[in-house]
């Protein structure tokens, strides 16, 4: 509908609902930082950080055993349940050809998904879909068992 008040051009009457705007980083140094900004100055509700650190690159030949995140002390249970979308690791491929590649990938996705459920985030964002995607419906519909 539009409405206009005396001597002002019509204009579209906005939507009287909640949207909650966050915002979305490839990498986060320092999340509280992060977090207080995004929420303060930029007016955001929640912000979207890799759930493993962008630098722990799992080669699927060649397992690592260092950390493969931030603590979970960084920010309080509070904070990640309501500030906090995760986000699973672009490089994930749940339906690639090479099989080494293919199991790598559903390691890091089991583990990247159990530590969304440990920190207890909202959401998880997933990697793209492929358009043969019959193994991520499967480790998807897994994860949410």
């Amino acid at each position: 509908t539009l409405h206009s008040a005396p001597g002002t051009a019509a204009r579209p009457k906005m939507p009287s609902r909640n949207i909650e705007i966050g915002v979305s980083t490839p990498t986060v140094a320092d999340l509280k930082k992060h977090l207080a900004l995004a929420t303060d100055q930029w007016q955001a509700n929640f912000c979207v950080v890799p759930l493993a650190h962008p630098r722990y690159w799992r080669d699927h030949r060649r397992p690592r055993a260092e950390q493969f995140t931030r603590s979970d002390l960084v920010l309080d249970s509070n904070a990640w349940c309501r500030l906090v979308v995760g986000k699973l690791s672009p490089w994930i491929r749940l339906d690639s050809a090479d099989e080494a590649l293919r199991k790598q990938s559903e390691a890091a996705f089991k583990q990247e998904v159990a530590w969304a459920a440990h920190l207890n985030v909202p959401a998880v964002m997933l990697p793209p879909v492929g358009s043969d995607a019959v193994n991520y419906a499967h480790c998807v519909n897994q994860a949410l068992l």
